[in-house]
């Protein structure tokens, strides 16, 4: 056995401390040259997770003659982990050029750009660069790369290539089914759901995706019964029971899922429901709200809220208020009037505002008129806006936001028509996009799209930041929502930006009072309809009967007529609400007219 494959073994063998004082001693006795000495240390700190050491001692032998791909290759690889993005992006590049064929390469590459949340550059490169086919490596990252960014099109392409050769893959039979559960091929996607079950009934995600496509559906007896069947599955108990108290009505105290509530709540210590048991709380507290019993809803939400928030990064609320300020601050007068960008054509009516605003309720009338589709709430714009752009610290950051948005218009915008082109095969002209956050994005939107709407849905402060602070948002999205302060603060960054849009963009942004349309609704359904360019239709006004599906947190709602009880309802609760009435005062959000 030669040194090298000595010292390489050492590695291997994870015999780390006696590598370095083995190759230490053979180079101080001239037995192995420069080169080999800093790849081979380089590579050892590579394993161990050193990832500074590794970058110092590979720089040491760039300008050999001897380096190769792999050295090009490590290097991206330690200085991707290293969080320096930039320069783990020109060694990948230089590996590619000297071995373009090679799969690790591309593996790697990809999974540094998603880590560093650059997954549609992790996209491109799998799609339209690597030359290598039929590798299932590579297909697993694409697959799970084009589902993040919503391009389910081409995601069902690969998942049926990839089914077609793991004909048991029931991981990709229940992302099947959710790729067409989200081109409203539902039909398709139970199929593929019931497929995943079949194949590996332990697998828990097709019944939880199974059980919200019912409940989205407004098939709530067949849901609460998929549901029943995740209680099978220990960790994704108190999962199962919120979005199950969701659908229901508690009427008793001895309602038999509240029974059920109850006796898991003794389990609150136990580390199989570390991360998510706060959604048991939340599930408590609707049962309360309920039953009428404010004493108990309140101790429920108060519990769910804090643990909620505890497992959230901190730093994750003040991004999201710079996220506005860099925003405002892109998005002004001048700026906007020399981006010199041809817009493009498309009939679509973007429905904003904060969550919990109405917004669901306005797509469900509009979508009723015989002319429009409904898209739901549609992630293309802020997926493909935010890649690459939340290194918040970074003090290039705005100049940076500026650049990417302006160099990406046309990418942004055919990303958007591309993604969204299936809504559009049922012939209707228009087509509706509900995502509340897209209030961010008003100033890009009117940027791309020439004949678009606005509707900006509002509603009393204390109404809205109560709803939002009542329940509970998908993955770590609103984390402004479970402080009552944290959330007083984004309503007012919110409010200010608002009014940054309609001052660039007056007459052109429908405002919509919900309580207005609750108390009045043909007045301000006509009026809406004017403002998107739509003729009366009386089915706008049986928005009830919509058999639109609605993925949201109104799903239940939305299969109602009418109603006027959530106008003013935090008013029974104001003692519990006095932080989030003082912070909005405070933040001249609420008037001194209004008192509490």
């Amino acid at each position: 056995m030669n040194e090298i494959t000595y010292f390489k073994k050492l590695i291997f063998n994870r015999e780390y401390l006696k590598f370095h004082q083995e190759i230490n001693y053979s180079f101080r006795n001239n037995k192995i040259n420069n080169y080999i000495y800093n790849k081979l240390s380089a590579f050892c700190f590579l394993q161990q997770k050193n990832f500074a050491k590794s970058i110092e001692h590979y720089l040491l032998i760039l300008n050999d003659k001897l380096i190769d791909f792999d050295d090009y290759l490590n290097l991206a690889v330690s200085y991707g982990n290293n969080f320096d993005i930039k320069n783990a992006i020109i060694y990948f590049e230089k590996s590619i050029e000297i071995n373009p064929k090679f799969e690790d390469t591309y593996a790697l590459y990809s999974k540094i750009l998603i880590n560093n949340n650059k997954n549609y550059q992790a996209y491109h490169l799998l799609k339209n660069r690597c030359p290598i086919q039929d590798s299932l490596k590579l297909t697993a990252i694409l697959i799970s790369s084009s589902i993040e960014l919503g391009d389910y099109f081409f995601s069902i392409q690969q998942l049926n290539k990839l089914i077609k050769k793991q004909k048991a893959n029931y991981v990709a039979y229940n992302n099947l089914g959710f790729c067409f559960e989200n081109i409203n091929e539902n039909l398709l996607a139970k199929k593929n759901y019931e497929k995943s079950i079949t194949l590996r009934p332990s697998y828990p995600d097709p019944y939880f995706n199974l059980a919200n496509l019912l409940s989205n559906e407004g098939n709530f007896a067949a849901a609460n019964e998929v549901f029943n069947k995740c209680l099978n599955f220990n960790e994704f108990k108190p999962t199962a029971y919120r979005l199950m108290s969701l659908i229901h009505k508690f009427k008793e105290e001895d309602d038999a899922l509240l029974t059920s509530l109850k006796l898991l709540e003794q389990e609150k210590d136990n580390i199989i429901y570390k991360n998510n048991f706060y959604e048991l709380y939340f599930a408590l507290s609707k049962a309360y709200e309920d039953l009428g019993q404010k004493k108990n809803f309140h101790k429920y939400l108060a519990l769910g809220n804090k643990r909620k928030r505890k497992l959230l990064h901190s730093s994750l609320i003040k991004h999201d208020i710079q996220y506005i300020n860099y925003i405002k601050s892109t998005f002004n007068y001048k700026w906007m009037k020399n981006l010199n960008f041809k817009q493009k054509d498309a009939k679509i009516i973007f429905i904003t505002g904060m969550p919990r605003s109405g917004t669901t309720l306005v797509e469900q009338i509009i979508s009723s008129h015989s002319k429009v589709v409904s898209g739901g709430e549609l992630v293309y714009l802020p997926k493909i806006v935010k890649q690459g752009l939340n290194q918040i610290d970074n003090k290039n950051f705005l100049d940076t936001f500026k650049a990417e948005i302006k160099n990406n218009l046309d990418l942004i915008s055919s990303f958007y028509l591309e993604q969204t082109s299936y809504l559009h095969n049922c012939k209707k002209e228009f087509l509706t996009d509900k995502l509340p956050s897209n209030f961010l994005y008003i100033g890009l939107i009117k940027s791309i799209f020439s004949n678009c709407k606005i509707i900006h849905c509002y509603r009393n402060p204390m109404d809205n930041c109560f709803s939002i602070y009542k329940n509970l948002f998908p993955s770590d999205g609103l984390p402004f929502a479970y402080d009552q302060k944290d959330l007083a603060e984004y309503y007012a960054k919110y409010q200010e930006l608002m009014e940054h849009w309609k001052s660039i963009f007056p007459n052109q942004i429908h405002d919509l009072s919900y309580e207005q349309l609750v108390r009045n609704k043909e007045r301000e359904t006509r009026r809406l309809l004017d403002y998107c360019s739509l003729d009366w239709e009386e089915n706008c006004l049986q928005h009830h009967r919509n058999k639109s599906k609605v993925k949201t947190l109104s799903t239940s709602q939305a299969r109602r007529p009418v109603y006027q009880s959530s106008i003013e309802s935090w008013k029974p609760h104001k003692e519990e609400l006095v932080e989030l009435y003082n912070t909005l005062k405070k933040l001249n959000v609420i008037q001194d007219s209004q008192t509490i």
